[in-house]
């Protein structure tokens, strides 16, 4: 859940329309043809390198919002997205592919109680108890950290945080405002 809410900072690389070759409405797969298009944009595999987090489908054409992955677990600040217009050709593309050299092991050895109280202090505020999730941070050295990532709401405003805290050192790898995510993915 939490990997879908992570923060997004898309870098434009236009695509200008291409079609996809889909048949029918009704048979057009957008989890397979928007991750296959960034995969192609990527220059990586789709089924190892590239996951699928979310789509919804307007008046106007369908989006789809994926994100780099490796072997399956999300790298938060590597973001995706495509968009489709009606007839299900690709109208636009936003995406940031991350390279990266050193892969921290994906086993915490950092406790969960310890992650939790630098979660809070980070945003001061309360964790919500719901077993973390996962995610790789990639870090400008071209390293993939590992982290554990944690719902913790405010104390003061009640607005609630993604915090991605490094499940070897315990460091803020990043902190994520989920109610300025979700009003940003409404529009």
């Amino acid at each position: 859940m939490f990997k879908k809410l992570a923060s997004v900072v898309l870098l434009a690389t236009c695509a200008l329309s291409v079609p996809v070759s889909t048949g029918s409405s009704a048979a057009f797969d957008i989890k397979s043809t928007a991750s296959t298009y960034v995969a192609k944009q990527w220059g990586v595999s789709a089924y190892d390198n590239v996951q699928f987090d979310s789509s919804f489908t307007g008046p106007q054409g369908s989006f789809a919002f994926l994100r780099q992955s490796w072997n399956g677990v999300p790298i938060v600040n590597s973001p995706a997205s495509v968009v489709f217009d009606t007839t299900n050709t690709v109208v636009g593309y936003t995406g940031r592919y991350r390279s990266f050299t050193f892969v921290e092991n994906n086993t915490p050895s950092l406790p969960l109680e310890t992650a939790v109280a630098s979660a809070e202090a980070a945003v001061t505020g309360t964790w919500d108890g719901a077993e973390p999730d996962y995610a790789y941070v990639a870090k400008d050295n071209g390293r993939l950290a590992f982290s554990y990532v944690l719902r913790v709401v405010n104390s003061a405003s009640g607005i609630p945080y993604a915090v991605y805290i490094n499940g070897l050192t315990g460091e803020i790898d990043e902190v994520a405002n989920l109610e300025t995510r979700a009003a940003a993915m409404s529009q």
